[in-house]
Parts: C-alpha cells; structure tokens; sequence
C-alpha cells in the first residue's frame, strides 16, 4: 500500500446504524476521500462507493490524534458543503478513525498534508 493513501472507517453514521469504510488518497494539491457506507447490523445494505475531492485551500487545519480510546484523523475545513457530504460528520470537522496498524502511515500522510500546505502559503506570501 502507498504511504499517500490510509484505510479509514467512520463507526458514527446515521445515529450508529451504519459505518462507513474508506481510503484517503492524498493527491499533489487535494485529498480524495473514497468510501461506502454499509449498515452496522449486518452489513447487507451497502451505498456504493462514492468519492468526495477536498482541495487543500478549503482545509484549516488537519490533524491526527493517537489515543488508547481509537486513533484519529480530523479535518477542519472552510467549506461546510464538503463536511455535509460525509456520513457521521455533523460539526464543522472531519473525523476519521485509523486502525491501529494505520497508525504511521495515518502520521505520514498527514505530515505531508501539512508539509504542502505550508508550502503553499510560503509561496503565496512570497508572491505577495
């Protein structure tokens, strides 16, 4: 697996009825959020996959947080149309949870995130 995609899963959608199971794929300037979402009971039903692109101008800040209650990454954005396409996500943030074997390639990934997007704002300022 590349160290620019992490599987993810999203336990909380609708009310706790269903999960989503997915990959973030970091791209040179975005993040493409590919998932399905399946009921939780007995993962009959399931959405089909569905692709959702965040450029990197609409991210605020991103993070991940390790913790012994589940490992997660969290977008905050500037664009709430992007959040509301996202089952489980009702606040203004992202929340992904990462596996525990997904944990160094989760802080990989978005280190680099991180890493582009200053980049970015370095050579916007410049310009300015």
């Amino acid at each position: 697996m590349s160290r620019n995609t992490v599987p993810f899963k999203i336990t909380d959608s609708y009310e706790g009825f269903a999960e989503s199971i997915g990959l973030m794929i970091i791209k040179r300037d975005e993040i493409r959020l590919d998932f399905e979402t399946q009921d939780a009971l007995l993962g009959m039903f399931k959405s089909g996959v569905k692709s959702i692109t965040i450029p990197f101008d609409t991210i605020d800040e991103i993070g991940f947080k390790k913790s012994i209650w589940g490992n997660k990454i969290e977008l905050r954005l500037n664009r709430l149309d992007l959040i509301r396409t996202i089952p489980g996500q009702n606040s203004a943030e992202i929340t992904l949870s990462i596996a525990r074997k997904h944990i160094d390639l989760a802080g990989e990934a978005i280190r680099s995130v991180q890493l582009r997007i200053a980049e970015t704002e370095y050579d916007e300022a410049l310009r300015a």
